[in-house]
């Protein structure tokens, strides 16, 4: 079996995940990159690997606004590929279950990203008792892992920083080392 690893260079400007077995300064293999330090300020950090059903989640909170951020690291077991599309369908299914007065979900991207499917998508919830939730979402299906990233509002987000998070997802994107046609960035603090 796989030892998984799990990288989060927060001095550096990436944030590494990967499900290799390799020490961390020979690294070689699929991993997700995400820019470091996250969009506005005063994020707390938490991790854990969920045994069931065989992940890693990075969450970030802010204590004023309730806000969160995760990222989830998720190994496709038996070769089997996940699909982006049923990521959504899926999120879309509890939050129609969980929002009570109204739900949307609407595609931002669907285009293929540095040779890896992925869709970016923004979902948006009114439960009863004045309760608002808008999430950014952005799935990304691997050879390896799927990836999922989430940006989650407690209050409507001003124009200006809804597009911030849009950009920010954006450039969140999966390479591997090994993979001419999934080049990592030249200044990736890996194998150095």
């Amino acid at each position: 079996m796989k030892r998984r690893a799990f990288f989060l260079v927060i001095s550096s400007v990436w944030l590494l995940t990967s499900c290799a077995s390799h020490p961390f300064a020979n690294f070689e293999g699929e991993t997700l990159i995400q820019p470091l330090p996250l969009p506005e300020q005063d994020w707390q950090l938490f991790q854990r690997e969920i045994d069931e059903p065989n992940m890693i989640e990075t969450r970030w909170t802010q204590d004023a606004t309730q806000d969160i951020t995760q990222t989830f690291v998720m190994p496709q077991a038996g070769g089997k590929k996940a699909d982006v599309m049923q990521s959504k369908n899926n999120d879309d299914h509890l939050g129609k279950a969980s929002c009570n007065v109204s739900f949307t979900s609407k595609v931002l991207s669907d285009e293929n990203e540095n040779g890896y499917r992925q869709l970016t998508w923004q979902s948006e919830c009114e439960m009863q008792a004045g309760l608002y939730i808008k999430t950014l979402h952005k799935s990304i299906v691997g050879n390896e892992s799927m990836y999922l990233f989430k940006r989650i509002f407690r209050t409507v987000p001003e124009p200006k920083q809804w597009q911030q998070w849009v950009d920010y997802a954006n450039s969140i994107h999966v390479c591997d080392t090994r993979l001419s046609a999934s080049p990592c960035p030249e200044d990736l603090p890996i194998g150095k």
